[in-house]
């Protein structure tokens, strides 16, 4: 079966990285330390909040915030710049909530040494993990019409800055016993064909091989479901050349205009070729109420005849109005 989110998700506010994703380079934060957890000798600790190692799992959770909101993420001209930035503040605050306990803890737990690959006496590996953990839940998420963050592990302890990575899944395919994930990875910005591929059908032989083209420069030795708790996004001013507009013509000396307003209420203005009724000569109107549309709405419009006019946008509660 193949499930990417069902119809009307992808028709109004359809996950993909390309939209919902950041598109900035994880491998370029500024070098700002953040936070780090306390751990026992002889690793001392863990500086987890070096924003110069990225900032994947703030990255991997907004994405998803901002899916849930109905929006898409921010698009500036060029990278925050640092602390004090509402966007870079943003994301590392998320950064800090995906690094929650439970999940640092299956982290260092996964990536010690000792932990197995397959299944054995003294618990399960990360064959297990992964078939019999993690891919249920990612089913269970998707199949509910969300993205799923999950962890990848990477490396082994004791060195921190190659434990692991943080994306996004969204879409899954499953043929046989071989495994399909589609992920937003923020080491690949602008890229819809990122994948996780393993083949789940034995947790007891060898470590599974997990074949990726995730931007990474180690190989996935595991992965699992993160604790994610929804946040609301951070929504940027919107520039006007951004508001949905519309245009009609109802007869060829007649324009009526549509667009989105500041707060999410709908616009109209018209311009008729006569004396007296020119863009300038009165004012807009607004033909439904603030927090009407969902923020950024495309508008349509349609003439169907000379004294008649449809205009559609995307409603608060994502239906069509």
């Amino acid at each position: 079966t193949y499930h990417l989110m069902p119809p009307d998700r992808v028709a109004v506010a359809g996950y993909l990285p390309s939209r919902h994703g950041f598109m900035f380079d994880n491998n370029h934060w500024p070098d700002v330390h953040i936070t780090s957890i306390p751990m026992p000798d002889p690793f001392g600790p863990i500086l987890i909040g070096n924003a110069s190692w990225g900032l994947c799992g703030g990255m991997s959770f907004a994405s998803r915030d901002y899916f849930e909101a109905g929006l898409n993420a921010p698009r500036l001209p060029q990278r925050p710049t640092g602390e004090g930035d509402p966007l870079f503040d943003y994301i590392v605050r998320r950064l800090a909530q995906s690094l929650n306990l439970d999940d640092v803890a299956t982290f260092v737990r996964i990536a010690d040494p000792l932990y197995p690959d397959t299944d054995d006496i003294l618990g399960n590996g990360c064959n297990w993990v992964m078939a019999r953990v993690a891919w249920p839940e990612i089913r269970r998420v998707i199949d509910s019409g969300l993205p799923c963050p999950i962890g990848l592990v990477t490396g082994h302890l004791p060195d921190f800055t190659h434990l692991g990575h943080q994306v996004c899944v969204y879409a899954y395919q499953l043929q046989g016993q071989q495994l399909t994930l589609w992920v937003y990875d923020p080491n690949t910005p602008k890229n819809d064909n990122i994948t996780i591929r393993l083949d789940i059908s034995r947790t007891d032989k060898r470590l599974i091989d997990v074949t990726s083209n995730v931007g990474l420069k180690h190989r996935i030795n595991c992965f699992f479901v993160q604790h994610y708790a929804n946040r609301d996004p951070l929504v940027l001013p919107t520039r006007r050349a951004e508001y949905g507009m519309a245009a009609a013509a109802r007869d060829p000396d007649q324009l009526d205009l549509f667009w989105t307003g500041s707060k999410n209420e709908i616009w109209s203005t018209w311009w008729r070729d006569a004396p007296g009724m020119s863009w300038s000569d009165h004012g807009r109107f607004r033909v439904a109420p603030v927090n009407s549309a969902l923020a950024g709405s495309p508008v349509a419009s349609l003439a169907r005849a000379r004294g008649h006019l449809d205009v559609f946008w995307i409603g608060s509660d994502r239906a069509i109005q």
